[in-house]
């Protein structure tokens, strides 16, 4: 998974594959997030309208959230 993620160059590319990965998130997930989706203090993510319709959160990862603050 590391090779992956240092083959991709484009930053928004690579905050999609961090943030999908570790978590198990859909890429349709997280292409729905918001910047105020992101809680970076507790590392956390808010996903909106998930299955069933129901919110959830999801862990944030420090290596996303550097890649995010970058």
């Amino acid at each position: 998974a590391v090779r992956i993620f240092d083959a991709v160059e484009r930053v928004k590319h690579k905050a999609i594959l961090v943030m999908a990965y570790p978590s198990g998130l859909p890429v349709s997930e997280v292409a729905r997030l918001k910047v105020a989706d992101i809680d970076g203090k507790r590392k956390m993510l808010h996903i909106k309208a998930s299955k069933g319709r129901k919110d959830r959160y999801s862990l944030l990862s420090e290596t996303a959230l550097e890649i995010l603050r970058g």
